[in-house]
């Protein structure tokens, strides 16, 4: 074994002591270690073929390995000392570098989304409309790019190409489809899918801006949306779009209430007491169960709904036993009310909206709408568990709809002529 330091000089050179006539004739091979990277060398034949080598034992392992890095036709000497370099680090890490190339080259990103939709978004407590939306964004948007895609092939260049591909459908919908692949990587990784130590090309694209939507029912207008509820003729739609309206919650989750999940407290016995009730949602987009305090108003609107035998769903669809479709009662209401641009989503929005203009903080209204935030988890079980705290926020937005349409009838002041008393006109 010749020792010796490798330079483009000695590579290249056209000697024949590279491989020295002493040698025996049964040698097909031989090397020459270099002294400066210890594990790294040149392979020369008896036919003069040259390429670069590495030495190394995986830590844990007996065995001692040499690999082929590549020819000197193809790799610069510095290029292979560099990729010597990250193979012995590998090993003293106790993996082997070949082995990890390897089984990402038979690995595709469609496998690696497979794996994360049966191992992660099976999961029990990942929310079915999760679910959905994220089996949604593989099919538009990511599948055609990435299906057949070998995982070392992909590149955070290419990434970036795709990602900026599909911004023309919106900014958003590029960056969920993005942070979808990025966790399907990641998880990937984090369960032996992935070799270890393969960089995410995911994760070294930036996120296209955002812009929150501005869109909010205003004051003025919920006088017209009422009226537009109240004339829709499915009692179904119409409590479904009021409770919606009182409690904030996510049109999903609301539709899919049942019964069991409802509770409802004895009417009053004195005028000034309050009619109690709660909702609990029990999949949510944040994976745990939810419980909403009522308004009277939305007690009362559940109390009239009839329960229909054989359907557990409180809001009733056409279909016996399903839930109720808002879509065409939305629909029917934004064209009577006049709103187009508003959108269901949009109740929730404002039921926020307008209680942060009444004062209330950003931690109450996010303990109300069961949001994800910054806050400390100890203040989210604070205001999660005291009752009092979230029954008094569902009552103030009811009062505030309640005075909205008070100030809607009031008559409003005619706007006289101004008379300029020093010319008299």
């Amino acid at each position: 074994m010749a020792k010796q330091k490798l330079t483009q000089a000695f590579i290249h050179r056209d000697h024949c002591d590279l491989f020295p006539v002493t040698t025996p004739p049964t040698t097909a091979w031989i090397a020459h270690w270099d002294t400066k990277t210890p594990g790294f060398g040149l392979r020369v034949t008896r036919d003069d073929a040259r390429a670069y080598i590495v030495g190394y034992r995986v830590r844990g392992s007996r065995a001692h390995k040499i690999k082929t890095i590549g020819k000197t036709a193809v790799f610069d000497l510095e290029q292979a000392r560099e990729r010597a370099k990250e193979v012995l680090r590998e090993a003293e890490s106790g993996r082997d570098w070949f082995k990890t190339v390897a089984l990402a080259r038979a690995l595709t990103i469609g496998a690696v989304w497979e794996h994360y939709r049966h191992e992660h978004l099976a999961d029990k407590e990942i929310s079915p409309r999760t679910r959905e939306d994220a089996e949604l964004l593989w099919k538009k948007h990511c599948e055609k790019a990435f299906k057949g895609q070998v995982v070392v092939d992909v590149t955070a260049p290419s990434v970036r190409a795709w990602h900026r591909d599909i911004t023309e459908y919106g900014p958003y919908v590029a960056n969920r489809s993005l942070q979808l692949m990025r966790a399907a990587f990641n998880y990937g990784v984090r369960y032996g899918k992935i070799p270890a130590g393969l960089a995410n090309p995911f994760a070294m694209v930036d996120l296209n801006a955002e812009h929150a939507r501005q869109v909010i029912l205003l004051p003025e207008q919920f006088p017209a949306l009422a009226e537009a509820i109240d004339a829709l003729p499915d009692p179904y739609g119409r409590a479904y779009l009021w409770l919606m309206f009182y409690t904030g919650a996510r049109r999903t989750e609301l539709a899919t209430l049942t019964w069991e999940n409802v509770s409802l407290g004895e009417k009053p016995t004195k005028a000034r007491e309050v009619r109690k009730g709660t909702v609990t949602f029990g999949k949510t987009k944040n994976g745990q169960p939810f419980k909403v305090e009522l308004s009277a108003p939305a007690v009362e609107i559940l109390e009239s709904l009839p329960q229909i035998d054989g359907n557990p769903f409180v809001f009733v669809g056409r279909v016996e036993g399903t839930h109720l479709d808002p879509k065409p009662h939305w629909a029917a209401v934004r064209k009577a009310a006049k709103l187009p641009e508003l959108r269901l989503h949009d109740l929730r929005r404002s039921f926020g909206s307008w209680l942060a203009a009444s004062g209330y903080s950003s931690k109450q209204i996010g303990a109300a709408l069961n949001h994800r935030s910054d806050v400390t988890a100890a203040v989210y079980m604070q205001l999660g568990s005291n009752v009092t705290v979230k029954r008094t926020l569902a009552d103030a937005h009811a009062k505030l709809a309640k005075d909205a349409i008070e100030q809607a009838k009031k008559p409003k002041a005619a706007l006289l002529p101004f008379i300029n008393t020093r010319n008299g006109k």
